[in-house]
C-alpha cells in the first residue's frame, strides 16, 4: 500500500510468478493443499498472493550448497515423476541463458487449466513372493529393509 492505495502487481512480475508456479505445479499445489488451500477455487488476486508467498518461502536457503541440493533433487524428481525438465535449478541456468530463453520470454506460457487432468503413466504393482527372503523384491526394485 502506498498512500492508502492498493497497487496492482506489474505484468512482468505476475508472468514470472505464474511461470514458476506452472512449472512447479505439483510442489505449489501440494504445499497449498497441505495448508488447507484449494488454489483453483480462489480469486486470481488471492491465488497470486499465495503463489508469491510460496515462491519466497521456496527461495530461502541457508547456503548455496542447500540451494544446489534442492535443485538437483528436483531435477531428478521432475524427470522421473512427470517426465519434464526442472528448469529452475542452478545447473540449468547457464544452459538456459545460453539457449536464449529467459524469464522475459513468456510467448509460450500456457494458461493453467485446473480441470485438465494429466494422465500419469502406469506403474505395475510390485510382485509379491512370500517364499522369498525378500518378498517384495519380485521385480528387483526394492532392497531388503534396514535393521
Amino acid at each position: 500500500m502506498v498512500d492508502g492505495r492498493v497497487l496492482k502487481p506489474p505484468k512482468r512480475a505476475v508472468d514470472g510468478l505464474t511461470e514458476w508456479a506452472v512449472n512447479l505445479w505439483p510442489y505449489v499445489n501440494g504445499k497449498a493443499l497441505m495448508s488447507g488451500l484449494q488454489l483453483s477455487s480462489m480469486e486470481a488476486s488471492d491465488m497470486l498472493d499465495v503463489i508469491h508467498y510460496l515462491f519466497e518461502e521456496d527461495m530461502r536457503f541457508a547456503s548455496g550448497e542447500q540451494a544446489e541440493a534442492v535443485g538437483k533433487s528436483r531435477e531428478i524428481l521432475y524427470k522421473q515423476l512427470y517426465d519434464v525438465d526442472y528448469i529452475f535449478s542452478g545447473s540449468n541456468r547457464s544452459s538456459r541463458s545460453n539457449s536464449g530463453k529467459s524469464f522475459d520470454d513468456f510467448d509460450n506460457l500456457q494458461p493453467f487449466d485446473p480441470k485438465k487432468k494429466v494422465t500419469k503413466p502406469y506403474i505395475p504393482p510390485t510382485q509379491f513372493d512370500p517364499d522369498s527372503g525378500l518378498p517384495m523384491s519380485g521385480n528387483g526394485l526394492l532392497e531388503a529393509p534396514l535393521n
